[in-house]
């Protein structure tokens, strides 16, 4: 990647962060940007977003496969973060929102990949703030709602 670019400053203030940068960080609309002086220069980090904890999702993700025999994914409005089912992956690109409900026992087709079982979806909301969602296929309907809420939960301490 040339990580090389010039940028003019406009009337406002405003710079334009190149879509080859947004798209090497995954800097969506809205994503909180934190600037600071270091010595002689002006950085700009990706603050706030669930991708930073990834490597804790993939953890907490693995364990729930191989302890409670759980399927699970967790996205963010277009992109699959972390995953534990292996035909998942980051190459799944569509708008999730659109097609995952919690709902009987069904087939979730997503790009080619068929995934079987009762869709449990929920919603990670910390401050307000939307961070993607976590989407359990689950084997049985009789799933421990608790258990679930649980597993949001810590992954909302992540976040925090």
């Amino acid at each position: 990647m040339n990580n090389t670019f010039k940028k003019r400053i406009d009337e406002l203030g405003r710079i334009v962060i190149p879509k080859q940068i947004r798209n090497t960080f995954k800097i969506k609309d809205f994503d909180e940007l934190e600037l600071f002086i270091d010595n002689d220069n002006i950085v700009i980090k990706k603050t706030g977003g669930i991708l930073l904890i990834k490597d804790k999702l993939d953890s907490l993700l693995t364990f729930i496969k191989k302890y409670l025999n759980i399927d699970a994914f967790i996205i963010d409005k277009y992109d699959v973060i972390s995953s534990n089912i292996e035909e998942i992956n980051n190459n799944i690109n569509i708008d999730f929102n659109k097609y995952i409900i919690n709902q009987e026992y069904s087939e979730l087709n997503l790009n080619n990949v068929t995934l079987k079982g009762y869709i449990k979806t929920y919603q990670l909301i910390y401050d307000s703030n939307n961070y993607g969602s976590i989407v359990f296929i689950l084997k049985e309907k009789t799933a421990n709602n608790e258990l679930l809420a649980d597993v949001v939960n810590l992954i909302l301490d992540f976040i925090r």
